[in-house]
C-alpha cells in the first residue's frame, strides 16, 4: 500500500508540476503578446506622425509667408491630435501629448510674425508704442526659439518612452 501511494502521490506532483508549467509559459506568452502589441501600437502612432509630417513639410509652398506656414502647422496638429492612441501605455500617451502641445506653442508663436514688410513695419511700429524698443522682433524670435526647444525635448521624451516601452 505504501507503493501505491508514494506511486500517486509521485503522479499527482507531476501533474502539479506540469499545470504549473503550463501556467507559466501561458503567462510568459501572454506577457509577450502584450509588449507585442504595445510595440505594434506605439509604431502605429509614430509612423503617422511621420507621414502627418512629411504632409506638412510638403504642403508647404517655398517662400510661404507664415500665415501659410502656419496653417500647415495646424494642420498637422489637428492631424496629431486625430491620432487613436488609447491602445498605448498612459505614459507614452502623456509625452506624446506633451509634444502634441509643443507643436501648438510652434504654431502660435509663427502666427504672431508678420506676413510682409508692410505687416512688419506696422506692428513693429505698433509694438514700439507698447514699450517693445525693437518692435517685437526680439520677443517672436525668443518665442520661436522656445517653441522649437520645447518640440526637441518633448521628441526625445516621446523616443525615451518608445524605446522603454517597445525594447528598441
Amino acid at each position: 500500500m505504501n507503493t501505491i501511494l508514494k506511486s500517486r502521490l509521485g503522479q499527482c506532483g507531476l501533474v502539479a508540476m506540469s499545470l504549473t508549467i503550463v501556467v507559466l509559459l501561458i503567462a510568459a506568452t501572454r506577457g509577450q503578446s502584450d509588449s507585442e502589441m504595445t510595440r505594434r501600437n506605439i509604431t502605429r502612432v509614430l509612423q503617422a506622425d511621420q507621414a502627418l509630417g512629411r504632409q506638412r513639410d510638403d504642403s508647404i509652398p517655398k517662400d510661404a509667408p507664415p500665415s501659410v506656414i502656419a496653417l500647415c502647422v495646424e494642420h498637422y496638429c489637428d492631424g496629431l491630435e486625430n491620432l487613436d492612441m488609447s491602445d498605448c501605455p498612459a505614459d507614452f500617451r502623456v509625452a506624446y501629448h506633451e509634444h502634441m502641445r509643443a507643436w501648438r506653442e510652434m504654431d502660435a508663436a509663427i502666427k504672431q510674425l508678420p506676413d510682409s514688410f508692410a505687416d512688419g513695419l506696422w506692428e513693429g511700429f505698433v509694438n514700439g508704442l507698447q514699450g517693445e524698443s525693437d518692435g517685437g522682433a526680439g520677443r517672436m524670435r525668443e518665442d520661436l526659439k522656445n517653441a522649437s526647444s520645447s518640440i526637441e525635448s518633448t521628441w526625445s521624451v516621446v523616443e525615451c518612452q518608445r524605446a522603454r516601452k517597445t525594447g528598441q
